[in-house]
């Protein structure tokens, strides 16, 4: 006999309606490497995002008649992506079965989620008005359309600011989770504020009203820090404070200070301002810092002493942001200013130094895998002389123009609900001989841990970490861990035969972090036989290093 499906607003038709939200908060970070990461990590937009949906039940068919469903055909509406063999996964559980129209709801169900799932927030699947002799039904896919779309403006960023963002989201559009995931985690990066959107049924058969609400966030952010991250040299105890204020006036801008100071002297402090331009989430800044040293121990008897500034204009596009991926573009240019004074000896070298950068970084988020990475591109020129009394008595010899890349790579597979483990690396690769301010350094808290802050020094080369975490059960951020680092340079000069080297070492970590309240590293490290060309400090088979700070 003939099965017929009535068209009542179609059997298992539902509008998309769901609210998603996304704000600044996130999952516990692993400890920043330094109190710069802390900030970014603090106002870093990668927070969850979800869409809630529910169905209107289907329309009954008659006297509960059921039949053998032969063939179930999905047809999703032209311009909507999907993979061939996901829907005949989906189709091949109900066929050669028998149903009744609660089976063919159940399918339209399952077939609305997954498209929901992957890409379309407002999609429904749907059993249109047919009639089947053969067994045959079909589901149709709608992907649902943009409605009217409203901005619900309670924080203090004006309407315009919010606006230009969400230009790229038309009345008639089918709506697309990532298009627009990207122009909510837009508004997030304005700074200080959080946003959500809630997508409601519209006044037209496919159509989602979109309601983009925004309230304030934080609006500012403070980190004090206290570290053992430094050279000998220079000290190595530092403490510091970083501190950022987000829309001062509105319009999406930051304004952002950090100063340093360590035991010997050394002192670093800088200003950035930056803020959102255009329809794309750009964000556009100037910066300066300028950090003056005086070397203790050895060479403080030769009266060691320099200064760098630097100026900088940098720029970050995000091509696209999701809660489980993204892509930013990045570039800028850096023009340095250095002087380096033995002035025992009245000898000075002033260096300035441009350069352009280009690159690439982003995130993806699996089930069980993170995985963050980026690569830049640099091109430059540096010029330096060498003065005796105030005469010049040479030049530098890396003058000239220069190029370098750097890569890098970091990956966290968790393997239990307690352990995982972080897979890290970074490689440069240089055109020339680079000046040391250019040079890739391997020894310190941030690189192969065994060594010393600076040791191992080179145009090219790799380091890389295995670290095997357990986070301990009832305690919030709180994990033990064991690595091993490894590293490798090599110069291009002509004396690199005395620089090249390989440092390897392992250890064991614990570290301890709250969001928005404090942070706590501590690692012990040995090195593993000893690296050449290394420094008398680096034969030391041990050390610690610590870095606690609080934010607030």
């Amino acid at each position: 006999m003939g099965i017929h499906v009535s068209h009542k607003k179609c059997a298992a038709w539902a509008m998309a309606t769901g609210f998603l939200w996304a704000g600044t908060a996130m999952a516990a970070p692993a400890v920043p490497e330094n109190p710069g990461v802390a900030r970014e990590n603090l106002e870093r937009n990668q927070a969850q995002a979800g869409i809630e949906s529910s169905n209107v039940e289907a329309t009954e068919l008659s006297n509960g008649a059921s039949f053998t469903l032969n063939t179930l055909s999905i047809e999703p509406e032209d311009g909507i992506r999907f993979k061939d063999e996901d829907l005949a996964k989906i189709a091949a559980k109900y066929q050669g079965q028998t149903v009744t129209l609660k089976e063919l709801n159940a399918a339209a169900a399952e077939v609305t989620r997954y498209f929901r799932a992957h890409g379309y927030p407002a999609a429904t699947a749907y059993l249109p008005a047919q009639r089947t002799t053969d067994g045959r039904i079909v589901i149709a896919v709608e992907p649902g359309k943009f409605g009217n779309i409203i901005i619900d403006n309670q924080s203090k960023v004006k309407d315009a600011a919010i606006k230009r963002l969400v230009k790229g989201l038309k009345t008639g559009e089918i709506v697309e989770g990532k298009k627009l995931e990207t122009a909510l985690y837009n508004i997030i990066g304005l700074g200080g504020v959080k946003a959500g959107g809630l997508l409601q049924p519209g006044a037209q058969k496919g159509e989602s009203n979109l309601t983009i609400k925004v309230e304030d966030g934080k609006a500012e952010t403070y980190v004090l820090y206290a570290n053992n991250y430094g050279s000998k040299s220079a000290g190595r105890y530092r403490y510091g404070l970083t501190a950022d204020w987000y829309e001062l006036s509105g319009n999406g801008d930051h304004l952002g200070i950090n100063g340093m100071v360590s035991n010997a002297h050394q002192k670093n402090i800088g200003l950035r301002y930056d803020l959102s331009t255009g329809r794309s989430g750009t964000r556009v800044g100037l910066g300066v810092s300028h950090a003056n040293y005086q070397l203790g121990k050895a060479l403080e008897i030769l009266g060691a002493k320099g200064t760098a500034t630097t100026y900088s204009l940098y720029a970050t596009t995000p091509l696209f942001h999701t809660s489980q991926e993204a892509l930013f573009l990045n570039y800028g240019y850096d023009y340095r200013d250095m002087t380096d004074k033995l002035n025992r000896f009245s000898f000075r070298t002033d260096k300035e130094s441009s350069a352009g950068h280009l690159g690439v970084s982003g995130f993806k988020k699996g089930k069980n895998t993170n995985v963050t990475y980026g690569v830049t591109g640099y091109a430059g020129h540096i010029a330096g002389r060498h003065k005796i009394n105030g005469v010049r008595i040479g030049e530098l010899a890396q003058k000239g123009h220069y190029s370098k890349g750097v890569a890098d790579l970091s990956v966290v597979q968790k393997l239990s609900k307690e352990w995982d483990i972080l897979l890290k690396g970074t490689a440069q690769l240089a055109g020339k001989d680079l000046d040391s301010s250019e040079e890739m350094y391997l020894g310190g808290a941030t690189g192969v841990r065994a060594y010393p802050q600076g040791e191992g020094s080179g145009d090219n080369g790799y380091q890389a970490t295995a670290e095997v975490r357990y986070h301990i059960p009832g305690v919030q951020g709180l994990a033990l861990s064991t690595y091993f680092d490894i590293g490798h340079v090599s110069s291009k000069e002509d004396a690199a035969a005395l620089r090249d080297t390989t440092l390897k070492g392992w250890g064991l970590g614990l570290a301890w972090t709250r969001p928005n309240d404090f942070f706590v590293r501590v690692d012990y490290a040995r090195r593993i036989g000893l690296g050449d060309n290394v420094s008398r400090d680096a034969q030391a088979k041990q050390r610690v290093w610590f870095m606690l700070g609080k934010l607030w």
